[in-house]
């Protein structure tokens, strides 16, 4: 048996037809039109010269900041007299992005809050372990006093 070649062709392009759209269904051209893509902003750098994930304007400022503020820092004591003592087992030294404890240290992984009060989360490394977990500390409002969960503190000089 011998096939035409114009047999051949049709063959070939039959399974293609299948696939185009119904000529019974109704005419929705307009169905499938996309409306066009509005470029999104470039991201800006912010203050540490990261661009912010997203640049549109919030109402309310961010809640969350990867450094202790100014407030906070610096040598906390239960005790005046134990100031400057390195041996104090009260003794928490606050810096901008860590928090020294007698045995242990913090690097800060974010804050939440503001002045009075913030909560400190950290990844803490001591006595052969490490873990992570978080603070609350509330200043008093002359500055001079730390409550960290329920430990108070003096500022040393």
């Amino acid at each position: 048996m011998k096939i035409s070649p114009g047999f051949a062709i049709l063959a070939a392009l039959a399974p293609m037809a299948a696939c185009g759209p119904d000529p019974q269904a109704p005419d929705n051209a307009t169905d499938n039109v996309q409306a066009p893509m509005t470029p999104r902003p470039t991201p800006t750098p912010d203050a540490s010269g990261s661009p912010d994930p997203d640049p549109t304007p919030t109402a309310t400022p961010r809640a969350q900041a990867t450094e202790i503020p100014v407030a906070y820092r610096g040598e906390w004591n239960r005790r005046r007299e134990d100031c400057g003592v390195a041996g104090s087992e009260t003794r928490v030294r606050i810096e901008a992005n860590r928090i020294l404890f007698y045995e242990s240290v913090g690097a800060v992984l974010d804050v939440v809050g503001a002045p009075p009060k913030i909560v400190v989360r950290a990844r803490y490394e001591g006595e052969g372990e490490r873990w992570e977990n978080s603070r609350t500390f509330t200043l008093s409002a002359d500055g001079q006093t730390l409550n960290a969960e329920g430990m108070i503190r003096v500022r040393c000089p």
